[in-house]
């Protein structure tokens, strides 16, 4: 039975640092193009709250490895300020979506399915149940994929 439960954790560990690994290498190709003169000043927020969000799921995947409902609970409250940012740059006008630029309103309503993710992963934190930590956080880094997909 212990030789099991240490078999799932292992599993479950190598799985979220493979997506971890794999999220991290999207977030680094958010780096703003310089090519052609374009400006891209109005990006920098948007792509500096990005690679902030990438830490902060990176805390995320961290804390529910080790099963820490406290550490993931102080990460997804720094997503939700950042999310904060995220929205108030795509109201504001000032994100230029890689792809699919004008498709605003579907970047929008991926941005509130995100934070759903987010409410039910700390719904999960805050009873510390691992399981459903683990499962949360598969969803939101799954929509966080979906929107790299089709925006970035």
């Amino acid at each position: 039975m212990i030789q099991s439960k240490i078999t799932r954790v292992f599993i479950l560990a190598m799985t979220l640092a493979f997506i971890l690994v794999a999220f991290s290498y999207a977030a680094h190709e958010n780096v703003p193009d310089m090519e052609h003169g374009e400006s891209v000043t109005a990006d920098i927020p948007f792509v500096g709250a990005m690679n902030n969000l990438d830490v902060s799921i990176k805390e995320i995947v961290s804390a529910v490895v080790v099963g820490d409902g406290t550490r993931v609970l102080v990460a997804v409250e720094a997503v939700y300020g950042i999310m904060d940012k995220v929205h108030a740059s795509v109201r504001a006008g000032s994100v230029k979506l890689k792809k699919n630029a004008g498709k605003t309103e579907e970047f929008t309503r991926m941005e509130k399915e995100f934070q759903g993710k987010l409410e039910k992963l700390a719904d999960a934190a805050k009873k510390n149940n691992w399981e459903m930590m683990v499962s949360q956080t598969k969803d939101v880094i799954g929509t966080c994929a979906r929107c790299h997909q089709q925006f970035k």
